[in-house]
């Protein structure tokens, strides 16, 4: 027992060594400026968490905030962020550090989640947390300051604790899901569901009653602040927290508006090579053994139906598949080898193909992977499982390094820019505001207003301003102009 426990011990600080120091030295997590939408918002709202001293009432003072009210989201990833703020300053790593945090979280609670599901199999649990740091979406996600990894920490814990099928345990696991609500609301509705279709699978009264605790203990985590919201702010925080987030996001109301099959094109770019084994999950289902196929499903088919499409959405979905790849690899090794070959081909690069042609090329690979499944049977031996293993790791590698150069700085210029100017009646002109918002440290932003005193815009767009303002300074393609007199 301790010897395993040491191994434990040194197989997680081996790995998060050099997740740190990827964190630091090559995705610059600590400096890189702040992405615009999502992260810079949060660190908007974290930051003046600290200003306001309001810990349950959100501030930010974007065009799109209804006065100066942040309504759109529960408080508690700010909060994280305003706690690091403490640590650190308000910074790129004080926005970004909790988020590593989660994602080594995230990395122990599927190790033992895993261990969980695959007693027999001891090499798993390393595999599944091996695979999970070089899943390429976490190339990104593990070091932007969004709520993603927070939420996926809190709904794996939650799970984790649900799936031991104990009363304490169910309480505990409900904390946890409370927690999950609060960092994003109802996207956090999957676990739940996840449970009750588990009672429907067993039809085991004891089932019933620990999921129906594990909900109620969740939304007596949860509910409190909403109900304070609510009693605060009434049909404006509905509107905004209800209406605007999550029903107009549903019904198209917002952007990124894509079709049906839109992630299942994304997965075909991003979630290599793990996304190629489906074909044989597929044909080795069992009713019995559907526990991830049927969490992979939950969350894909509901969002797919969400016409607001952004890739992250679905991230969860990735445990499950990533769970189910393990399975394949150690039943099916052969299947694994040719589907990392496969998988390596450019014409599943993002635009190397018109969509629709990727995903009819996709569909004509399971079908063909079917009939080569049925016709090649090859014994899964220890060499070839060793091969399918090896190769996974490197691609899985490959593909997660692959996606660490395309995170560019892109708005290092902006952040530069405003290190010497600090300016006041501030608009953005024809691009985003929220991290001009924060690094100008101004109260509030306008966007596309042509009455402000000072504007930022990019260099393509400055010709047509040209006759109103004049250019005050510039770094790289962001233009600071103040109003002519």
């Amino acid at each position: 027992m301790k010897f395993l426990v040491k191994k434990q011990f040194l197989f997680f600080a081996v790995l998060f060594t050099l997740v740190i120091l990827r964190f630091f030295f090559i995705d610059g997590g600590a400096t890189k400026a702040l992405y615009d939408f999502d992260e810079a918002r949060y660190a908007e709202v974290a930051k003046n968490i600290l200003k306001t001293n309001n810990w349950w009432v959100q501030h930010a003072g974007g065009p799109d905030d209804v006065k100066g009210l942040y309504l759109w989201k529960p408080p508690l990833h700010p909060i994280v962020i305003a706690l690091s703020y403490k640590l650190f300053g308000v910074n790129e790593l004080g926005v970004r550090f909790p988020t590593l945090l989660f994602f080594l979280g995230n990395c122990v609670v599927l190790f033992f989640l895993a261990k969980h599901f695959f007693q027999k199999q001891k090499i798993v649990p390393y595999l599944a947390t091996i695979l999970f740091i070089f899943f390429p979406d976490n190339a990104f996600l593990y070091s932007q300051g969004i709520a993603e990894q927070q939420l996926l920490f809190f709904n794996l814990l939650a799970l984790l604790f649900a799936v031991q099928k104990k009363q304490s345990f169910s309480i505990v696991g409900g904390l946890f899901w409370g927690l999950a609500i609060l960092t994003k609301g109802f996207a956090a509705w999957w676990v739940p569901a996840l449970l009750i279709i588990e009672y429907i699978k067993s039809k085991n009264k004891s089932d019933l009653y620990n999921a129906l605790l594990f909900i109620f203990i969740g939304l007596v985590v949860a509910l409190p602040w909403h109900i304070f919201m609510y009693s605060q702010f009434g049909k404006l925080f509905i509107d905004n927290y209800v209406l605007v987030n999550t029903i107009g996001r549903s019904l198209g109301a917002a952007a990124n508006i894509a079709p049906f099959w839109w992630y299942g094109a994304w997965m075909t770019w991003s979630w290599r090579p793990l996304i190629f084994l489906i074909p044989f999950m597929i044909s080795s289902f069992k009713f019995q053994n559907s526990r991830f196929p049927i969490w992979f499903l939950l969350i894909l088919i509901p969002f797919s139906f969400v016409k607001s499409k952004v890739w992250w959405y679905i991230f969860p979905a990735s445990i499950p598949l990533l769970l189910l790849s393990l399975d394949v690899i150690m039943t099916n090794p052969f299947s694994v080898l040719l589907s990392v070959v496969i998988s390596m081909l450019p014409i599943w690069e993002m635009g190397a193909l018109p969509i629709k042609w990727q995903m009819a090329f996709f569909v004509l690979y399971v079908f063909g992977i079917f009939f080569v499944n049925t016709k090649i049977k090859m014994n899964a031996t220890k060499e070839l499982k060793n091969s399918a293993i090896v190769g996974v790791i490197i691609i899985s590698l490959l593909f997660s390094l692959k996606t660490s150069t395309q995170n560019s700085d892109k708005n290092k210029d902006l952040k530069m820019l405003f290190t010497r100017n600090k300016t006041f009646d501030l608009s953005t002109y024809k691009m985003p505001y929220e991290a001009s918002l924060f690094y100008s440290n101004n109260a509030t932003i306008k966007r596309d207003d042509l009455n402000s005193r000072y504007i930022i815009t990019k260099r393509e767009y400055a010709n047509n301003v040209e006759n109103n303002y004049w250019l005050i300074d510039r770094e790289g393609e962001f233009m600071l102009m103040k109003k002519m007199r």
